[in-house]
């Protein structure tokens, strides 16, 4: 009955093992498919930013190719100039842009002017960049694929555009051979891990730049891939083997807008997943180890429990066979596993060794009989000495038991555990001892295993790279690992036996101790939380810490395990990304614009200062509505609709303002969208333009005068002609002055529209090289710092701050700039003469010319559009001396007169020689500042001669009269 209860008690040990081992595997396969999720997830979400950036980049490298393409085609159109001197005032950009080669081929593919000698003469017009414009009349940009140019010895893209004459007619192709380079340069910034490659693609699946193989795979054609052709989505990821080596990979894409290219990002699995598969490994040996110890214990605890009950049921029967009958104890001794056995103390004689002898010791009991000195020499020889000394020690009379080894015939092991039993007469002499030896050589293994397995554990706290202690109900360390007493620079020996608190940040002590308090009591289940420690030294450090309490086998509170994770240069990280937002904060605090940022819930998150100029200070938390009023909103909302669906909306708004004129606003609304391309609010930007509608009008006004100017001297000529009838020459003379008059108004509409587009794309290039450029390797950086952050990597961490910090005042200088040349808010807030002193010195640092400022204020005498007027004939003056003077001093005179005021710019450069300069032929410059002087009602004059310098003025407030030269 007592066996049957001991094997049910093995069954439910074995079954609650099982029961373990199962939780543990499920938990363990769980965390691993979390884990992969996970991995895979911040890939793609890594893949996704890096293509975005990288995407937005590249936009802005080919603009700027083919800016400098339609600059160079609109200056070989127009021949102004020879066409090596237009090429060479490109030559920065050409060689920033990797420019190995400018072409230009005639209509019939005949090279006309090449940047390299050698090539004038070549026919290209079996090139497929000629044939496609020639041909298919393709009229917008095209990238060619890349070709090993004989000339060039390298792999080069032809960036083309086809060139028609003013008649519109096919005129030849002009074509930028760009080194792959250009568009590969920030791919080796980019650390995705071994075998990931970033490849830039045409729409038709040509591949034009990779981060590595160029030339190896440029003429595989990936036109089957996602991401490429008709209806597919401007961004996404998918797995695939890559074609071009057989890798598996994790793509993300990103379409360039504007043109037909797409940037792939690919990540390989195997780097990926690699710390996932670190992680399984750790935890498939980790649940093996623990698996393999439930069993152990399992084992351990079923063994104990029947040898307990064995050595009972056995004392039990020996005793009853003993009093009973010395047949009974033989029937008992033969049928049970352990060797029992009873000797003679006085003649040393075996009296009786039961069959199980045979079994364990693999010898014959005959043998012992004949010779008892073969139970002692199979003892292991390092055992036998100090059993047969408690042999020797029988006589005493006392009971004792020893386990040693022995070795069988076959030179095999096994282990003895032996009892043995005085049995006495009635005199109380010993007469005899009775034994039992059992084969314990499973148990000792299982106990030796487990030892290891303990030892194995112990390893692992001591080279935990978290600091991992004990506490008492006291709060004292009593146990902690070496990686503690690294953390705290403190001798292992010297950190335990010392309180927990006093290792804590003087302003931690106190709420340390009552947690720890709490935590002990009860009132709180864990603690988890971010704690500041001090060391000995005064150093300090940021430490996660994870507490738990330890319960004795009875349920009473021991004291407390603990965790310490050091987490200083994630806090260092996360302050420097906090810094870094203040910064892009700053920044657009600085535009010269509105803006403002709405969440979908339409609430201000951010609006800068000139957004909180208009509408207040109170923005916060609040509604659109809130924030401008009912009024306001009505207006707003069906845009702001527009936008939240993820439309880009722009409009412009004119109104009167409380000067009684109109004012004029740009209004842009663009959506902002998360990682995953849905839209979570849109930014607002408002920008003033006045001034320009303002300058349009005025534009348009001259305009009109002129064309009011042509038909009256037209009808005056036409008067005169119908007078002088009979006099043919002075009709001639009349007919060429009024065709002369018609010419210089034509030539002079025509200067103005020039000068308005090249003030254009001086703008388009500021805005391209000085913001855009910025912005995009501030975004690049970013994506940079993500993938760092995720990594661990404080140091490179550090730089990229360094240099996106850089960046951004870069491109906050720039804005400023490119805003003050727009407008020259130096007039705003100061009279004319300390504007232009101000504005001398700025000239002097750029171009090293010395400038002299002289005069006096006008007190407030002249409008805003007569000292905006004044102000930009005086750079427009200095802008001619740097071009054209040589000179090497600038006088400025400002003199305030009764009834007028006057402004001079003199320079001691080279002159002009006027003899052939009148109003039908002089340069833009001279006539931009005629211009501007009769819009404001002033007079404007010319004096120079040839080494002589030059000296222009202008005089407001005198009587009407024409500018002389």
């Amino acid at each position: 009955m007592r066996l049957d209860t001991v094997s049910r008690s093995g069954l439910l040990i074995f079954t609650a093992a099982g029961v373990l081992a199962l939780a543990l595997w499920t938990a363990i396969g769980y965390a691993l498919q979390a884990s992969e999720r996970e991995a895979l997830a911040r890939a793609d979400t890594q893949g996704r930013n890096l293509a975005r950036s990288m995407a937005e980049n590249l936009a802005s490298s080919v603009r700027a190719i083919d800016l400098v393409l339609l600059h160079l085609r609109d200056d070989w159109i127009a021949s102004t100039l020879p066409f090596p001197e237009q090429v060479a005032r490109h030559q920065a950009k050409l060689k920033r842009e990797h420019v190995a080669q400018l072409i230009i081929a005639a209509a019939d593919g005949r090279v006309a002017y090449s940047s390299l000698p050698g090539f004038e003469g070549v026919n290209v017009s079996d090139r497929p960049f000629f044939k496609g414009h020639k041909e298919l009349h393709q009229r917008e940009l095209q990238l060619g694929a890349p070709t090993l140019e004989p000339g060039l010895k390298q792999l080069t893209i032809a960036f083309t555009r086809p060139i028609y004459d003013r008649q519109e007619r096919f005129a030849g192709v002009l074509a930028l051979l760009i080194a792959p380079p250009a568009l590969e340069r920030v791919y080796n910034e980019i650390d995705l891990g071994d075998d990931a490659t970033i490849t830039l693609v045409r729409a038709d699946g040509q591949i034009l730049a990779r981060s590595h193989d160029l030339a190896r795979i440029s003429a595989v054609s990936l036109t089957d891939i996602p991401g490429l052709g008709a209806g597919v989505a401007p961004a996404g990821s998918y797995r695939r083997m890559a074609r071009t080596d057989g890798v598996e990979r994790l793509y993300s894409y990103q379409q360039i807008p504007g043109y037909p290219l797409t940037i792939f990002v690919g990540q390989a699995l195997g780097t990926v997943l690699a710390p996932y598969r670190t992680q399984r490994a750790s935890y498939l040996t980790a649940g093996a180890v623990a698996t393999a110890l439930l069993a152990a214990v399992a084992l351990l605890l079923v063994q104990r429990e029947r040898e307990r009950e064995k050595m009972r049921l056995n004392r039990a029967r020996l005793e009853a066979e003993l009093r009973e009958s010395e047949e009974r104890f033989r029937l008992i001794a033969e049928n049970i596993d352990e060797v029992v056995w009873s000797a003679d103390v006085m003649g040393g004689k075996n009296f009786y060794i039961s069959p199980g002898y045979e079994r364990i010791w693999g010898r014959s009991r005959l043998s012992l009989q004949d010779n008892p000195r073969s139970y002692a020499d199979a003892i292991h020889p390092e055992d036998r000495e100090h059993v047969l000394a408690d042999l020797q020690a029988e006589k005493s009379g006392q009971p004792f038991e020893h386990e040693y080894r022995i070795v069988l015939p076959d030179g095999s092991l096994r282990w003895i555990w032996d009892r043995r039993y005085p049995v006495r007469a009635e005199s109380g002499e010993v007469i005899r001892y009775v034994g039992a030896a059992q084969d314990v050589t499973k148990r000792k293994l299982a106990e030796q295993a487990l030892r290891e397995k303990i030892a194995h554990l112990q390893l692992v706290y001591d080279t935990s790279s978290a600091a991992i202690f004990d506490l008492d109900v006291r709060g004292v360390i009593t146990h902690a690992n070496r990686r503690m007493a690294q953390m705290f620079a403190l001798p292992l020996e010297r950190l335990i036996g010392s309180e927990y608190a006093q290792h804590l940040h003087p302003d931690e002590c106190e709420s340390g101790r009552s947690q720890m308090l709490a935590l002990i009591e009860g009132r709180m289940d864990a603690l988890d939380r971010e704690r500041r420690y001090r060391r000995e030294d005064g150093s300090e450090f940021w430490g996660r810490v994870t507490g738990r309490r330890i319960c004795g086998a009875s349920g009473e509170i021991a004291g407390l395990v603990g965790v310490i994770v050091d987490i200083t240069e994630t806090r260092q990280a996360e302050d420097a990304l906090r810094r870094n937002e203040a910064r892009l904060r700053e920044l657009f605090e600085t535009f010269p614009i509105a803006v403002a940022h709405v969440d979908k819930a339409e609430r201000l998150t951010f609006a800068n200062r000139y957004y909180r100029e208009s509408y207040g200070e109170d923005y916060a938390g609040r509604t659109v509505r809130e924030f401008v009023g009912d009024k306001v909103y009505a207006v707003l909302q069906p845009i702001i609709e527009r936008a939240l669906a993820g439309e880009v909306v722009q409009y412009e708004h004119s109104f009167v303002g409380d000067n009684g004129q109109i004012n004029t606003r740009a209004l842009r609304y663009i959506p902002d969208r998360d990682a995953a391309g849905e839209v979570v609010g849109f930014f607002a930007l408002r920008e003033d333009i006045t001034d320009r509608r303002r300058a349009e009008e005025q534009i348009f006004k001259l305009s009109a005068d002129l064309e009011w100017r042509v038909h009256e001297r037209t009808s005056q000529l036409s008067a005169a002609n119908a007078a002088l009838l009979s006099e043919v020459n002075e009709r001639r003379l009349a007919e060429k002055a009024a065709l002369d008059l018609a010419e210089r108004l034509q030539n002079m509409t025509r200067r103005l529209g020039e000068a308005q587009e090249l003030e254009r794309r001086r703008l388009a290039a500021e805005l391209h090289d000085g913001v855009g450029s910025h912005l995009a390797a501030i975004g690049l950086n970013l994506v940079i710092l993500q993938k760092q952050l995720a990594q661990g990597n404080t140091a490179n961490m550090q730089r990229r701050l360094s240099e996106l910090i850089a960046l951004i005042d870069q491109a906050k200088a720039n804005a400023k700039e490119i805003s003050i040349d727009l407008r020259p808010l130096l007039l705003e807030d100061r009279d004319l003469l300390p504007a232009l002193e101000e504005y001398a010195r700025k000239f002097e640092g750029s171009t090293g010319i010395e400038v002299r400022v002289s005069g006096e204020n006008s007190r407030g005498r002249l409008p805003a559009d007569e000292k905006i007027a004044l102000f930009r004939i005086a750079q427009e003056a200095l802008t001619n001396c740097a071009k054209h003077a040589r000179a090497s001093v600038v006088a400025i005179e400002f003199n305030s007169h009764a009834d007028h005021l006057v402004l001079s710019v003199s320079d001691d450069g080279v002159g002009l020689d006027l003899t052939g300069i009148d109003r039908a032929n002089q340069g833009l410059g001279l006539l931009s500042m005629q211009e501007r002087a009769e819009a404001i009602g002033g007079r404007w004059q010319i004096e120079s001669a040839p080494g002589k310098g030059t000296r222009v003025s202008v005089s407001v407030g005198v009587s009407a009269g024409a500018a002389r030269i």
